[in-house]
């Protein structure tokens, strides 16, 4: 009988530890959303985020249509949606699903993805994810949208990452990929490409 009142006492105070950290968390999503300064809070930018991804339209088959629709802000988007629709859930055959695409659509595919890797943990990231195996084809990439000198510096990391690999030398490459922004603007550079390129991209 003994043994059972402790066991009872034991599962009464689990419950109440669960049920804390329950109302902590409501708290402290509740602490974001109404005191971040950014436009909405910290938590409703998370939750709009993943509204959207969850919302928008994943696209099998591109069309003319397709293209000429879309407004410029999510051309991009559009094409990595529908390669990546090819591809497994935890993306081990994306190079060999890539290499089965046009070049025109591995082209805007693989800077999108230099893109986020980059942006999200510098080269570092970018060499360490399974996007770093694309480091060849990204420096051809950005030549065939115009962007010579993010090709340049793509140049420059592959050689360094093959020498060293990850290394704090990337570091400054990433500095240098973010000012090359005011030069080059990749999101003006890839509408062009797809728009110019609208009838390879479509004919798969």
């Amino acid at each position: 009988m003994r043994l059972q009142g402790i066991l009872i006492k034991f599962r009464f105070i689990v419950l109440l530890t669960g049920i804390c950290c329950v109302c902590s968390t409501i708290v402290r999503a509740q602490y974001f959303a109404d005191s971040s300064g950014l436009e909405g809070g910290l938590a409703g930018q998370v939750l709009e985020s993943a509204k959207e991804y969850k919302n928008r339209t994943i696209y099998t088959n591109l069309t003319p249509d397709v293209i000429d629709s879309a407004p410029d802000n999510k051309l991009s988007q559009i094409i990595t949606d529908y390669i990546r629709s090819k591809m497994n859930k935890r993306l081990s055959n994306e190079y060999e699903v890539l290499m089965q695409e046009p070049e025109q659509l591995r082209t805007i595919y693989i800077i999108s993805q230099v893109e986020a890797e980059v942006n999200n943990g510098g080269f570092a990231q970018f060499y360490s994810s399974t996007a770093g195996r694309l480091g060849e084809e990204a420096e051809k990439a950005f030549e065939a949208i115009q962007a010579s000198h993010l090709a340049s510096l793509i140049k420059k990391a592959n050689s360094t990452y093959k020498a060293e690999g990850i290394t704090d030398k990337l570091k400054s490459l990433d500095e240098q990929f973010f000012s090359l922004y005011e030069k080059e603007d990749l999101c003006e550079l890839k509408v062009k490409y797809i728009r110019k390129n609208k009838k390879a991209l479509t004919n798969n």
